[in-house]
């Protein structure tokens, strides 16, 4: 018997059309937001707060296990902080918040202090900083579903791309002597104002591991624990080394928390 070629053709489609069901089970795609908190690194933030979002994709290669990758942002949030280097806190000023240190100028070297106590006009350094973070990232990982439940135990490994900006405001004033009394005003041998904005891109390895609870098949929550690592750069001025003003790098890391809520179709 001869087989019209119609007949073929509609045959196919459907045995198409019956197959892509079962593709679609198998891989699946999201969206998530969050934000966390850091539990170590924050001493250049002064902040424990982060935010971010990623797209997701998985693969559920078996019935309970799976294979998935994220695309995703990430922001640490920073607050001004005041970062003048005045190590000490001279006997016989118990009564005044007045802290010191070392100032250099170009020829030599004498006092920075906060603030003169015995002088309504202000005379003391002023450094502060403020240093973001923010970047992208990709990750990829295995994840688990614990038998007859929702519950989802996972890690991944990251690559992020990350920068770090770091800005710098204020003035250091260089004196010839501390205010030891009202009678004896120091005089000002070196000034250097500070208004600067110095940043750093790094690429940065990580990972995090962590659980999703899946209300349904499109809702889910999640809770990771992070870490990271970056590039870091500081602005140094003449008055803290007694060389010309650079900027200096470093290596710094994160570990944190972030609670997501999450999208999936």
């Amino acid at each position: 018997m001869q087989v019209k070629p119609t007949l073929v053709a509609l045959a196919v489609a459907v045995a198409i059309g019956t197959s892509i069901p079962a593709v679609g089970q198998e891989l699946s795609y999201g969206i998530k937001f969050g934000g966390g908190l850091a539990l170590s690194g924050i001493e250049a933030q002064s902040s424990r707060a982060t935010l971010g979002f990623a797209l997701t994709g998985e693969w559920n290669f078996r019935q309970k296990d799976e294979l998935f990758a994220e695309v995703g942002y990430k922001y640490f949030k920073a607050d001004w902080v005041d970062r003048t280097r005045l190590p000490n806190k001279p006997a016989g000023y118990d009564g005044y918040n007045f802290l010191t240190g070392v100032g250099y100028t170009p020829s030599g070297q004498g006092h920075i202090f906060n603030s003169n106590p015995w002088q309504a006009a202000a005379q003391g350094s002023v450094d502060m900083r403020k240093e973001d973070i923010e970047g992208w990232g990709a990750s990829f990982g295995y994840r688990y579903n614990l038998p007859n439940t929702n519950l989802y135990f996972h890690g991944a490994l990251m690559l992020n791309v990350i920068d770090y900006f770091e800005e710098t405001l204020g003035e250091l004033r260089v004196y010839n002597a501390l205010p030891i009394d009202s009678a004896r005003v120091p005089a000002l041998i070196h000034q250097e104002g500070l208004a600067y904005t110095n940043g750093k891109h790094s690429f940065s390895p990580g990972f995090y591991v962590g659980g999703q609870w899946r209300m349904d098949r499109n809702f889910f929550i999640e809770l990771n624990l992070n870490w990271i690592s970056y590039s870091t750069i500081q602005y140094q001025p003449l008055v803290y080394t007694g060389q010309a003003a650079h900027t200096t790098e470093d290596k710094d890391s994160k570990v944190f928390l972030d609670f997501s809520f999450g999208l999936r179709f």
